[in-house]
């Protein structure tokens, strides 16, 4: 009988603090269930975060056209909700109702996290700016020049291979620089009862 490896066990998911140390080319994803151009955003973490983790970041350039609207992806079929849910998870998810108040639960997207709703209206206002609709070496560019240098918090999580433990990180999701955001983390580190297990604060280390 062939001796087998020590299983990987399960680690704690950590929420982070680093900086956006570089940003790749972007390129058409291999994938032939979906069509994405993937852009890889490499985080250096600070404190006890992991020292440097990769975010793929997924976007087709017709979402950031002048014109685009988010209810131009949804098209009736079970990929154009994928798309949608894509769009509204990494581009941009719509915060506050028509009288700007903040909607309850609405979670920003990466970009909007990244980089909060003021310059997130800035980097919007620079696509608007274009003359043509931008292709995906532009939108990178862009992307890039905004993304460059700032300072992020994030949620990293174990990684998998199918459904095994891999003895590594991945980032799962960026969160919004706010008190409130961060309160929560806290809090959230806190509950023992936390569904995805324990939280752990890198910068508490």
């Amino acid at each position: 009988m062939a001796l087998e490896g020590g299983e990987v066990q399960k680690k704690p998911d950590l929420a982070c603090m680093g900086m956006v140390s570089a940003v790749g080319e972007a390129k058409l994803s291999q994938s032939e269930k979906a069509y994405y151009y993937v852009l890889p955003i490499e985080v250096t973490g600070k404190f006890a975060a992991p020292q440097k983790l990769v975010y793929f970041f997924l976007f087709r350039p017709e979402w950031f056209a002048k014109d685009h609207k988010a209810v131009h992806i949804l098209d009736g079929t079970t990929e154009g909700d994928q798309h949608y849910r894509r769009y509204r998870q990494d581009v941009s998810n719509k915060l506050r109702d028509k009288d700007g108040e903040r909607i309850r639960g609405a979670r920003p997207s990466t970009l909007q996290s990244i980089l909060g709703e003021e310059k997130f209206a800035e980097f919007a206002a620079e696509f608007d700016g274009l003359e043509a609709e931008p292709d995906h070496e532009t939108v990178g560019q862009i992307i890039a020049r905004n993304l460059l240098g700032t300072d992020v918090l994030y949620v990293a999580e174990q990684r998998k291979d199918g459904d095994e433990l891999m003895d590594s990180y991945n980032i799962g999701r960026f969160v919004e620089q706010s008190e409130e955001a961060l309160a929560f983390l806290v809090k959230d580190a806190a509950n023992a009862k936390r569904k995805r297990g324990p939280l752990v604060l890198t910068w508490d280390e």
